[in-house]
């Protein structure tokens, strides 16, 4: 099996790491968003559903109240009113409607006109888009704003005398809390005297101490109603209290959701990039708020954006990133450095074991491994090469005379001499002791042996001067050739050992020495 190269397999494996760890991060900050969008709907629904409840219960108390529509002032309603809107903002103002018959409506105008409306009349108003004021039509009853609070100079004129019957969608609303005695809500509309966004909550007056039941065949006898009006402005957060790319819409539920009038607020969003709405998912919910008796629906939706990210998790965990690649890469430096150092002991032991330790010349394991080597290469086929063993003549006496130590010096300087004689391709090895081998790595001519049989002579027979002494050596050798002479080193070695044997009885028999001693010349 092929192995990959290590770096790009260190590189590959950390990107895999770095891409799920990036991913299991994304997942979390998305589950992160998630929980602040919970937390912040929470809080926007908390803050809508407190105002809510509160107009409901200002309401409820407002209805408590006793009323009597005979008197000339409402003393008791405007202080009541004055406390409630300058506590709850949201709230506009507090109304009383008044159901009247048509032969009442006379003497009921007058008495208006003694409270302070001088120019009291029932009138309608058009809520299109020429937003005026229309005289009522003649009829049974009218239900006309008696009274309300707060009463700017503008709002008396064009509000009080407003008849609540003048259309379908406020007579609906009439009969819906006549019917059930309960609160019921206009759908948002534009106060006649601001132009704002508002919604009006109508009850009879008695159903604040009566049973929440329908009145059937009843449901226009209510004499007394009264309404709070809500700015539908104030009932949105404030945009600084939200993050960005967070929207609030409260729409009427009542109407649908097409239709842009049924929308109380919008709190838009900030509009995202197109890159953070790539990467960041919308996160939306819609939810009811007013418990049923306003009835509204709130949807918020948030596009998260790179403000939202935790971009100080993100850089550390890049940077662990980082450090992980640097700690995988410097392990596998380390590696290296110690497969390096391993290799290197290995080949120092091999050395060691192939080198004599004396002369640094390869031994006879090395001569062993060549050859195994050699014969490797040559396959098949027979290997041709030669071995010459050379043992030292007069070696012996030098031990004895100079002692083990100088007989050393002597062999490693005979090696020296030796190993500048031989040809670059042949390999010279110490056997032991006093002996050499020369493995001859390729054939030669007669006179290129002789050559090489002289140099190796005249190295070896060279003096030697050692603390003013001079040493003569001389060096017997013997050759033999493979495979004429053998095909194993054994069977060489000794065929070699013969021959350097016997030259060296030769030698002694052609030049006798008697002494066969050291000469020494002084």
């Amino acid at each position: 099996m092929r192995r990959l190269p290590a770096i790009p397999l260190i590189l590959l494996l950390w990107t895999v790491l770095s891409a799920a760890s990036c991913w299991g991060y994304y997942k979390f900050q998305m589950s992160e968003l998630d929980g602040k969008f919970i937390r912040h709907s929470a809080d926007v629904q908390k803050s809508v559903e407190e105002k809510l409840q509160i107009a409901e219960v200002v309401l409820e108390g407002f209805a408590a109240q006793p009323h009597s529509i005979h008197g000339t002032d409402f003393m008791r309603e405007k202080m009541y009113a004055q406390q409630i809107v300058a506590r709850y903002p949201h709230i506009n103002r507090l109304e009383l409607i008044s159901r009247v018959a048509h032969k009442d409506l006379a003497a009921f105008t007058q008495l208006q006109q003694r409270r302070g409306y001088p120019d009291f009349a029932v009138h309608g108003f058009s809520y299109g888009t020429d937003r005026r004021i229309l005289a009522s039509k003649k009829k049974p009853f009218y239900y006309p704003i008696v009274f309300l609070e707060p009463a700017p100079e503008q709002s008396r004129r064009a509000v009080v005398g407003l008849d609540m019957d003048f259309t379908a969608a406020l007579r609906q609303i009439l009969r819906d809390s006549a019917a059930y005695n309960r609160s019921a809500v206009t759908p948002p509309f534009h106060l006649i005297e601001e132009g704002d966004w508002a919604y009006r909550m109508v009850r009879p007056v008695s159903a604040a101490n009566s049973a929440r039941k329908p009145l059937a065949g009843r449901e226009l006898e209510q004499s007394l109603y009264v309404a709070l009006v809500v700015k539908t402005a104030a009932l949105q957060p404030a945009a600084d209290t939200l993050p960005k790319g967070f929207g609030v819409t409260l729409r009427h539920q009542a109407v649908a959701p097409e239709n842009a009038e049924g929308i109380l607020f919008r709190l838009a969003a900030a509009n995202a990039t197109a890159l953070e709405r790539g990467i960041f998912p919308v996160i939306e919910e819609t939810i009811r708020v007013g418990q049923g008796v306003q009835p509204f629906l709130m949807a918020m939706r948030w596009q998260p954006g790179f403000a939202e990210f935790g971009w100080f998790g993100f850089f550390l965990l890049w940077l662990s990133l980082l450090l992980l690649l640097y700690l995988m890469l410097e392990a596998y430096r380390q590696y290296l450095r110690m497969q390096h150092g391993q290799r290197q002991n290995i080949r120092l032991l091999e050395d060691m074991a192939d080198t004599d330790a004396l002369t640094g010349l390869p031994n006879r394991r090395a001569l062993d491994t060549t050859l195994q080597r050699w014969h490797r290469q040559g396959g098949a086929a027979p290997v041709h090469y030669g071995i010459l063993f050379l043992d030292i003549d007069r070696f012996k006496p030098v031990n004895d005379r100079f002692g083990h130590a100088a007989g050393d010096v002597v062999l490693r300087l005979s090696a020296d001499r030796l190993r500048s004689a031989v040809r670059p391709d042949d390999l010279l090895v110490r056997l032991g002791g006093d002996e050499f081998v020369v493995l001859l790595r390729s054939a030669l001519s007669p006179k290129q042996l002789a050559s090489l049989l002289q140099r190796l002579q005249s190295a070896i027979e060279a003096p030697i001067r050692m603390a003013g002494h001079e040493i003569l050596l001389g060096v017997s050798i013997g050759i033999a050739h493979s495979p004429q002479d053998g095909t194993t080193i054994e069977a060489l070695l000794k065929s070699a050992d013969a021959r350097m044997y016997r030259h060296k009885q030769a030698k002694k028999s052609a030049m006798p020495d008697p002494a066969n001693s050291v000469s020494v010349a002084v």
